[in-house]
């Protein structure tokens, strides 16, 4: 479905809710829950514009390939990784181990696995090449965004971007889902 059928399916469903508040001034807790899945849907759907949009224009790495190997990550474990665009992200990027190695899904799920030492750094990928892993990022000084408190993982993806223009990619420990960070922002995946 595309982001406008979205919207559209949003706005229908709101005018409903203010319609049935207007009437009857009744129940409408399971039309509000109806709405907050299809304002999380669509703001996936919107997260995946961006990042087709800009890994297009700018990254060197195949979207495609980099979101089916990231898409195995979803239920296995967290992850923080790191897609250089134009500038350089290892000046900024410290301790990393190099790795040198062609991405690949079992390469991503070794290195994210937990008991991996490299596990809780970040991944610096470069050209379909992963580089380097168990990289120490910079952490923003932002502790939250919006509602939600910042975990290190994240906080550490919004760091790095203030700092140069790579996409880095989140995939949290605890609930799975993945989010990414771009030029000082934080794009989350509010959904579930």
């Amino acid at each position: 479905m595309e982001i406008h059928t979205y919207l559209k399916s949003i706005q229908k469903q709101v005018s409903e809710i203010d319609d049935k508040l207007a009437e009857s001034g009744c129940c409408i807790l399971n039309a509000i829950g109806s709405l907050q899945r299809l304002v999380a849907e669509t703001q996936i759907l919107h997260h995946h514009f961006i990042l087709r949009h800009i890994c297009r224009r700018t990254c060197r790495t195949s979207q495609r390939s980099l979101w089916r190997h990231v898409a195995c990550l979803k239920d296995a474990t967290g992850a923080l990784i790191v897609v250089e665009r134009e500038q350089p992200a290892e000046t900024v990027l410290s301790n990393g181990i190099p790795v040198s190695g062609l991405l690949s899904a079992t390469l991503i799920e070794t290195i994210f696995y937990p008991e991996n030492p490299l596990h809780d750094g970040g991944m610096l990928i470069k050209n379909n090449v992963i580089v380097s892993a168990g990289n120490i990022l910079p952490l923003s000084n932002r502790q939250e965004t919006g509602e939600d408190k910042l975990g290190t993982r994240h906080r550490a993806a919004l760091g790095l971007s203030e700092r140069v223009d790579a996409l880095v990619i989140v995939v949290s420990e605890e609930t799975g889902r993945i989010s990414f960070a771009l030029e000082g922002s934080l794009y989350a995946d509010r959904s579930g």
